[in-house]
């Protein structure tokens, strides 16, 4: 019985906290990555994914911790550009101020619903 509640708790904490610790995770892959905004005006320009541009042996770790949570209704578009905004301000304005960012960063979030489901 013990370990249910654990379990079931457990569950509860990844859930409500999914999107805090994949806002830190985020953050450390768009700069062991060198994501700048000039890094994203040329996979926006050419249409390249940002999801085959990690190391193939990080797709597990991303595939297991969206396992772990179970939803992914909070990861949105919107979200991705709040996640950033603090750290890496220019991106969040470029996300913002420019039409065809905004909807590549849309395909790159339907990407790794995709990858990860």
């Amino acid at each position: 019985m013990f370990q249910q509640i654990t379990s079931i708790a457990m569950k509860g904490f990844m859930l409500n906290n999914a999107p805090l610790i994949a806002r830190g995770m985020l953050i450390e892959v768009l700069k062991q990555y060198k994501i700048t905004t000039q890094v994203v005006i040329e996979l926006v320009k050419y249409d390249q994914s940002l999801w085959l541009m990690l190391d193939p042996a990080h797709y597990g770790n991303v595939q297991k911790a969206i396992a772990r949570v179970g939803n992914t209704e909070w990861l949105t578009t919107d979200w991705l550009i709040d996640a950033v905004r603090k750290d890496m301000p220019a991106l969040a304005s470029l996300f913002m101020s420019w039409p065809e960012a905004y909807d590549w960063l849309e395909r790159q979030v339907a990407e790794v619903k995709k990858e990860t489901s």
